[in-house]
Order: structure tokens, then sequence, then C-alpha cells
């Protein structure tokens, strides 16, 4: 029941969907690390489809509590500075073990791996930047 129904499973299902809705769309123009195996990413976006310019960033990144986080904000359009509101962010998941993420051409992948003590739950997910 806890492999299907389970706190764990719901948890990598979050943090795919908002990982991979994320990544689609993000431009293709940068995102940091590039082409590096890393343990956080930085993507950059749109915050309407009215924008002139990239103006938005979301950082995904490992905790040292071994949560994946999400933290999300604004961008000084034209640059990749942060603006100085503040951020938003959000834990993804909990009891994450190890977390990586790939950039190669316009994909990005995460390799995850939760573990609440009972139960070892990679989660593998590949999305594609859509935007310019």
């Amino acid at each position: 029941y806890e492999r299907v129904h389970g706190q764990l499973v719901q948890e990598a299902y979050v943090a795919r969907r908002v990982f991979e809705h994320t990544v689609r769309e993000a431009s293709v123009r940068k995102c940091i690390p590039f082409g590096t195996l890393s343990t956080s990413i930085e993507v950059y976006y749109y915050s309407s489809l009215t924008a002139p310019d990239l103006d938005c960033y979301a950082l995904f990144y490992l905790s040292e509590g071994g949560n994946l986080m999400v933290e999300r904000g604004g961008i000084v359009p034209g640059t990749f500075d942060h603006t100085s509101s503040v951020p938003s962010t959000q834990v993804l998941a909990h009891n994450v073990t190890s977390c990586y993420f790939l950039q190669s051409g316009p994909c990005i992948s995460m390799t995850l791996l939760l573990n609440d003590g009972k139960l070892d739950l990679p989660v593998m997910v590949t999305a594609m930047r859509h935007n310019e």
C-alpha cells in the first residue's frame, strides 16, 4: 500500500510535476550550471505571455536537511541578476538521499532518490526547455 499511496510516492509525484512544468516553460538561453552534474540548477522564464524579456528564475536545490527545494524570484529584465524582492521557497520533497541535475542541450534531467527508512524510491525525469 505504501509503495503506491504513501507520502513518499506523493512527494515524488509533486517533485516530478513541478520540475517538468518549470523546465518546460524555461528559456534555452541560459541555465546555471551549464553542462555539469550538480546538486542545484537555476533556470529562467517569462512571468507571462506578454513579458518582453525573461523576468523570473527558479532554483532547484538539495537543502542541508535533505529536502528538495525550489526557490522562485524575479530577475532584472535584460540581465540574469536577481532582483531585491524576497523570493518564495517551497519544499518539494522530504527524505531526499541524493539529488543530481544534468543539463544537455535544451534538456535538463533530475535524478532523485527518496528514502523514508522503509522504502527507497528513485525518481528520474527529463524535461526540455521550450522558450527562446
